[in-house]
């Protein structure tokens, strides 16, 4: 990806959160509830691998070219997204310090 890209995404990264209108607390209740109500759990975590090439395909698929408009119809698709990764991350982040933090 390169600079601009990244810019690009992270501009609208920051833009979707605000626009959520949610306050942080609120924001992470969100994701908790999406972690039960959607069974994400340690069960089938896959690799970084296969996170990495997932995330690749889901921003390419939000991809807008240069030029493009970002209205609300492409907002509420992919926040969407955006809180399911968030929550996979988060899922996964918890795991990876559980096994390496307890020994396991």
């Amino acid at each position: 990806m390169s600079p601009d890209q990244r810019n690009q995404q992270e501009a609208i990264s920051r833009d979707q959160f605000q626009h959520t209108a949610r306050t942080e607390g609120q924001y992470v209740a969100l994701i908790q509830s999406l972690i039960a109500v959607q069974h994400l759990g340690a069960g089938d975590l896959g690799k970084p691998e296969g996170w990495a090439n997932e995330s690749h395909k889901l921003a390419e698929k939000a991809w807008i070219d240069q030029g493009g408009s970002i209205d609300q119809k492409y907002y509420q698709r992919e926040i969407t997204v955006i809180n399911k990764q968030l929550a996979l991350a988060a899922v996964r982040l918890a795991d990876l310090l559980e096994r390496n933090l307890s020994g396991k």
